[in-house]
């Protein structure tokens, strides 16, 4: 059985809660980005069963790094072919991100042909980096190595990374001279893209967008196959991309005037957005050791994260990927701390799906909801806007939860509820747990799955409940790739000196009173 892997963001509104209580019996449960990806030296790879890991926090995309023969030996070895039979088979797909322009042009050629080969500032050819792009023997040749590397190496998803030399000079010969960095990469990605689709017609190549190559092309215009991929290097990590400016240490080697976000939106008005990826260092220990080992924690801001997926979501962005380099056997011996990648996984799997709904009067009570999977658990996360919270004081038994304030998650076999099975948790963490038939037939002495884990805390505007299921759990439940699911809520209040009592759900159970055990009330979800 596929496992399950969601993450749903619910978020009301009284505005949103208005226009939104729609009635859609069956929803599709997609993340906001499709790749969600990580990018991993080779030797990353050496002694760290690293297909597992992304599978378990929910990465879908593994990236090879840094050179093409690199990669290539690695991925002959019994190591490397056992590393990307295990994606295979978790559903991982396997790409190969390459600083390759050196290989691709061999440096022994100059001897033979100089003029292939960059000219630097003072008019002397140099055989050190990149390549003279007005040389049509030069592209040729680099054209015709990248497919011998595309065949050796070939992309699962048929996303191809050959960029030029990390950070170097480019060619400053006359013809040369008269276009950007930029500009000069993306003449050398069209002739590759060209020769990659004689082999593979679904072929789509990478166009750096990193340091000296931010500035979005001008002048040279990005053949069919050709994606963005920003990669803004230089930034900080304490604080979000939103909030950069101009003057920031951080990215005052950046080559103009402008933030990342500005060069990310300029270089969008070239390249199609929906194939752009972003390229980003959250996860770089490599680069926050300085490139040096041994490395150093790495130093997770899990709000700067967040707050960056939103602003790239908000353009439009649905790849996104992370380096992850120097998290190898000796990193995790001495950080065995990885509990990151979850959340990293977690945070690019959240989808907007709707609103909770009250069909039984006017009140609006926000309430976030979001759900994600670990591999090995499906975790609830509900954050409840409520001033006036009611529940047991003196709980003692199961029942005693029914007072007072809840959130309420059903899983049900069938559309019809002839078998389902429901949980519900109070503000202090107490759980009702029960099975049930349609209609109302309730067992009540039915135990929750063995490593089910509930837990609650108040906050400052409410309360948070927090709940984890294990997959082997929640599989029982699939059926073609769907369940359907049940997500509620109690609101308990005081008036008068009486409780009143409001109910929430994620879907209308077209009752003319609150009853959520009828099948109306349940979402039939369709997994990816």
């Amino acid at each position: 059985m596929k496992k399950l892997h969601i993450v749903v963001c619910i978020l009301l509104s009284s505005i949103f809660f208005s226009a939104c209580c729609g009635n859609a019996g069956r929803k599709e449960f997609s993340s906001r980005f499709d790749m969600k990806g990580i990018v991993l030296t080779v030797n990353d790879l050496e002694n760290v069963d690293w297909a597992a890991l992304a599978h378990e926090s929910g990465i879908n995309t593994i990236g090879t790094h840094i050179r093409p023969q690199q990669v290539a030996d690695f991925m002959a070895t019994e190591r490397g072919q056992k590393f990307f039979n295990d994606c295979l088979e978790y559903g991982i797909h396997v790409e190969h991100q390459l600083h390759a322009v050196s290989e691709l042009l061999p440096r022994d050629l100059f001897e033979k042909d100089s003029t292939m080969f960059r000219m630097d500032r003072k008019g002397r050819r140099r055989n050190d980096v990149n390549l003279c792009v007005h040389s049509q023997a030069a592209l040729d040749t680099v054209a015709a190595r990248a497919l011998y590397y595309a065949k050796l190496l070939p992309a699962t998803n048929h996303r191809y990374y050959f960029w030029i030399d990390d950070n170097r000079p480019m060619c400053h010969c006359p013809e040369c001279s008269k276009y950007s960095d930029s500009e000069q990469a993306l003449i050398v990605e069209n002739r590759i893209i060209k020769e990659l689709r004689t082999w593979d017609p679904q072929a789509q190549l990478a166009h750096l967008a990193y340091v000296t190559t931010l500035p979005a092309p001008r002048k040279v215009k990005p053949e069919e196959g050709i994606f963005l991929e920003f990669a803004p290097i230089y930034r900080s990590y304490e604080k979000p991309l939103k909030d950069e400016r101009l003057g920031d240490k951080a990215i005052e080697k950046n080559p103009g005037s402008l933030t990342n976000l500005q060069y990310l939106k300029e270089n969008l008005e070239v390249f199609p957005l929906e194939t752009a990826v972003v390229l980003e260092y959250w996860l770089d220990v490599s680069l926050f050791s300085n490139w040096k080992k041994p490395a150093v924690k790495l130093p997770w801001n899990r709000d700067v994260f967040l707050a960056d997926l939103e602003s790239y979501a908000a353009l439009g962005l649905r790849n996104i990927t992370s380096f992850a380099a120097y998290i190898d056997d000796e990193y995790v011996r001495n950080h065995p701390d990885l509990s990151f990648l979850r959340e990293y996984g977690e945070g690019l799997g959240k989808a907007q799906v709707g609103p909770l709904m009250n069909p039984w009067g006017e009140t609006c009570a926000p309430t976030e909801i979001s759900v994600s999977s670990s591999g090995e658990f499906l975790h609830f996360s509900f954050d409840v806007m409520d001033m006036d919270l009611v529940y047991a004081e003196n709980f003692a038994y199961e029942r005693d939860l029914e007072v007072g304030d809840r959130v309420e998650i059903f899983f049900s076999k069938d559309p019809d509820m002839n078998d389902y099975e429901c949980f519900e948790i109070d503000p202090m963490g107490h759980v009702l747990s029960y099975r049930a038939s349609y209609y109302r037939q309730f067992d009540f002495s039915w135990e929750p799955p063995k490593d089910f884990i509930a837990k609650a805390e108040m906050t400052d505007c409410g309360y948070r409940v927090d709940v984890s299921i294990p997959m082997d759990y929640v599989d029982k439940f699939l059926s073609d790739g769907s369940l359907y699911l049940g997500l509620y809520r109690g609101d308990f209040y005081k008036e008068d000196g009486k409780i009143i009592e409001r109910w929430y759900s994620w879907k209308n159970p077209e009752t003319p009173e609150p009853d959520f055990h009828v099948p109306a009330s349940l979402h039939q979800v369709t997994l990816f």
